[in-house]
């Protein structure tokens, strides 16, 4: 909440979190609740769904030549691209907004799920979602594929969301902690798979720099994939083992019927929290990819090279997710706002190679960690005392996607019309976080908790 504290006659405003804003749980219930198998599955399914996105990519964008059309959904498309150049950068990002799109084509039914069932059969549901769509992308058209996909893991996003406050008291430990853990292990989680994901991609599927594009080892793209869905396979295991208090829940369809007010409602009660982080969020995903290519393109690294880099962001955030508990007053959190856009701005000048991007990349992390962090438990908090924790999850997800989309549509688009190159794509994105600090700094007068 905004907290007005007086300090040696004077008014000052701070933005905190409270170490314990409950749980939706019984206060009688003594039992304990493992952190544990809900930060496995964090990390296994984000894993996951970064393997399938980087294997797609090497099919449809690292595997394009000169001269071959450019690999678009639909032919019908090919009259709104007028770029010859940064064909990579324009359906890397293309392809994420399709991903995007469909976690928000699944939120109708995600939104209204997350409120009547448990955590764990969520996850199970989002695994086997995601085992379909790593085996049909091999016969369908991928990029429709990648909205089946997209709305599998929407559902893991909501059961996510919905474990922070769960967690908060029923693991003996505060919000604040709970969202920094989880959201480690959901960076951990994505590194891990773009690390694989590159890999399988150059092994068995494209080699960027190889003339013909060619694989390293052999073309199989089965292999690949069968990989994969080995590994979702695996994750259905832990997705069993996740234990949490019940929430106060509602029927599917109730939900179903109610959802377009509460969706509606958290919109108006708390739009700073859910707009800001969300946006953080966006540039942070761009950001990645934007990366990845940039390093293969224009620093004539291999992919799996390129997608090493992803580590050091990782480890940025994890220090940064971990520090915010201390860090959680708003001059904090407006301050990494700003020096996170200053450092996107200046990426593409400072980098010259792969120790640069990596000592970069480790300040980019830790400034989004530690400031998103503080604006993602605050919502999730206040959702949770609101009693619903699974709505709150899914709404949180579905506005995060909704801007995520924009981020990465807005790359994809000035791409095509070549509005943007690979250096300029970075000024962009530090304008995107500009905005969110703009808007952060309305928190100071919104978002109250109730008393």
């Amino acid at each position: 909440m905004v907290q007005v504290a007086q300090d040696r006659g004077q008014l000052r405003f701070r933005l905190t979190i409270l170490p314990h804003l409950g749980s939706p749980m019984s206060p009688a219930d003594p039992t304990r609740y493992p952190l544990w198998p809900t930060v496995a599955i964090t990390v296994l399914t984000g894993c996951a769904f970064t393997i399938f996105k980087f294997l797609v990519i090497a099919a449809i964008a690292l595997a394009h030549l000169p001269g071959d059309p450019v690999p678009l959904p639909f032919e019908w498309m090919r009259s709104l691209v007028v770029t010859s150049g940064n064909i990579s950068e324009m359906v890397s990002q293309g392809l994420a907004s399709t991903l995007t799109v469909g976690i928000l084509l699944g939120y109708l039914i995600n939104a209204p799920l997350a409120g009547a069932w448990r955590v764990g059969p969520l996850f199970t549901v989002a695994v086997l979602g995601m085992t379909a769509g790593a085996i049909l992308s091999l016969l369908v058209n991928p990029w429709l594929i990648a909205l089946l996909v997209g709305a599998s893991y929407g559902t893991a996003c909501a059961a996510r969301g919905k474990s922070v406050p769960l967690l908060g008291g029923a693991s003996g430990r505060n919000d604040t902690f709970v969202s920094g853990v989880i959201n480690a292990a959901l960076v951990v989680g994505l590194l891990l798979g773009t690390v694989l994901g590159n890999a399988l991609g150059e092994w068995f599927i494209s080699d960027p720099h190889s003339p013909t594009k060619a694989a390293t080892i052999v073309t199989s793209p089965v292999l690949a994939h069968g990989l994969l869905v080995a590994f979702l396979i695996a994750c259905l295991a832990i997705s069993t083992r996740i234990r949490l208090p019940p929430a106060e829940g509602t029927g599917f369809l109730a939900g179903l019927r109610s959802l377009i007010g509460i969706t509606f409602g958290m919109l108006r009660r708390h739009p700073i929290l859910l707009i800001s982080g969300g946006i953080s969020w966006g540039v942070a995903s761009a950001a990645s990819l934007a990366v990845l290519v940039y390093g293969v393109n224009d620093l004539g690294m291999k992919p799996v090279t390129a997608s090493t880099l992803a580590v050091f962001p990782a480890v940025g955030a994890i220090l940064g997710n971990l520090a915010s508990g201390r860090l959680e007053r708003r001059r904090y959190v407006l301050t990494g706002f700003g020096l996170l856009a200053t450092t996107i701005a200046l990426f593409p000048f400072i980098v010259t190679g792969w120790g640069t991007a990596a000592v970069v990349m480790v300040v980019v992390g830790f400034l989004f960690g530690v400031s998103t962090n503080v604006i993602d438990a605050r919502f999730l908090a206040l959702a949770g005392r609101e009693g619903k924790a699974g709505y709150g999850g899914t709404v949180f997800s579905m506005v995060h996607n909704v801007l995520i989309l924009m981020v990465s549509l807005s790359l994809a688009v000035g791409l095509s019309q070549q509005f943007l190159d690979s250096k300029s794509q970075f000024f962009l994105l530090a304008g995107w976080i500009g905005l969110a600090l703009v808007i952060a700094a309305a928190a100071k007068v919104n978002d109250r908790l109730p008393a």
